[in-house]
């Protein structure tokens, strides 16, 4: 028998094609159904408009409401429910959307104090985040806003993906903050024996990179100097943006740990790129991205078999490192099967 309701708030919509936010669905769906085994599990996912269009094509009406419906998800809590905010980058100011005709750009980071403060007396956990404020007066003033709103707001438990995200909030807020890996550590591939070839480039192409020029667009002149370096250790060189997909279910993500390891190496500055090549024991060059420690926050909980670099001249030899000794495997599993009883204290 159902004894309470998980009420999940803020999944990214089926049609977002990015593979590492779904594998975080993945892995918190499997956490829920591991611990939660009993709780009924309500999604809310940040799609505005249902049914509406993408690039022209009608999209599937949603499996549960998207957050257009407000008033659906205030019915829904009940005073007893647990409220999970879902896991992602953009605790912060890096990340703009807009909330809807007629309501202006809006941050999720503003939704993300708009639901917690519709809830005050329910148990509200924002799954790991990564923090980042950009060093600018208006940025300056939203930190502050935040770290007047969450105060100590005894319910609340935030959430962060690594040591370094934990260090900006602990010092900012006096609400619950715990440091708990991205769930996606959490999967467990099928891990296939076979002889690794050649190295991997996975790069994204979004406002978080540091190689576009423009939305989707990869500057030219960086990807061949990127891969120039690549080809001083190893001519076999493949560069694909497998994080990325038009259709993302469990079968996708499986097929791309597949993927991954085919390959001696992974070059990338995606964070999911990061995490697919350690749970596939693939060793990793992690370049950084627009957010410093989004991946390199991580560098006191990994092994030497994950090297990181800020400049692309930096790639050739921390190749040569990571592939120096056996791949060391990192295991963060520990950090999620005691979670639910820390969340409920």
């Amino acid at each position: 028998m159902t004894e309470r309701k998980i009420v999940w708030v803020g999944l990214f919509p089926p049609e977002n094609p990015s593979v590492g936010d779904h594998s975080q669905a993945l892995a918190i769906q499997q956490w829920f159904q591991t611990y939660f085994p009993d709780w009924e599990v309500v999604r809310f996912y940040r799609r505005f408009n249902d049914p509406c269009k993408f690039r022209g094509v009608p999209l599937p009406k949603l499996p549960s409401e998207g957050l257009k419906n407000w008033k659906r998800l205030i019915e829904t809590v009940n005073e007893d429910d647990l409220i999970f905010i879902h896991s992602s980058g953009d605790f912060g100011t890096l990340f703009y959307w807009t909330w809807g005709r007629g309501l202006g750009n809006k941050s999720w980071n503003y939704f993300r104090r708009k639901l917690i403060q519709q809830f005050p007396n329910n148990k509200t956990v924002q799954l790991p985040v990564t923090v980042f404020y950009h060093a600018t007066e208006g940025a300056k003033r939203t930190l502050e806003n935040d770290k007047s709103f969450y105060g100590e707001r005894k319910n609340l438990v935030l959430m962060c993906r690594e040591p370094v995200s934990h260090q900006i909030l602990t010092s900012k807020s006096q609400c619950r903050i715990m440091m708990v890996p991205d769930f996606a550590f959490s999967l467990k591939p099928t891990l296939i024996e076979k002889e690794r070839k050649g190295v991997l480039l996975v790069l994204r192409a979004d406002h978080e990179s540091r190689f576009t020029l423009g939305i989707g667009r990869l500057n030219p002149r960086l990807v061949i100097h990127i891969t120039s370096m690549i080809r001083q250790v190893t001519p076999h060189i493949t560069v694909k943006d497998v994080n990325k997909s038009p259709v993302v279910n469990k079968d996708t993500i499986d097929r791309i740990l597949r993927y991954y390891q085919n390959f001696r190496v992974i070059v990338t500055d995606r964070l999911h790129g990061m995490i697919f090549s350690i749970i596939t024991k693939t060793p990793c060059v992690c370049i950084s991205d627009k957010i410093p420690h989004k991946s390199a926050g991580y560098k006191s909980l990994l092994t030497d078999s994950v090297q990181f670099v800020n400049k692309i001249e930096e790639i050739p030899n921390a190749i040569k490192k990571v592939l120096s000794k056996p791949f060391q495997p990192v295991d963060l599993t520990s950090h999620f099967t005691s979670l639910k009883e820390k969340v409920l204290e």
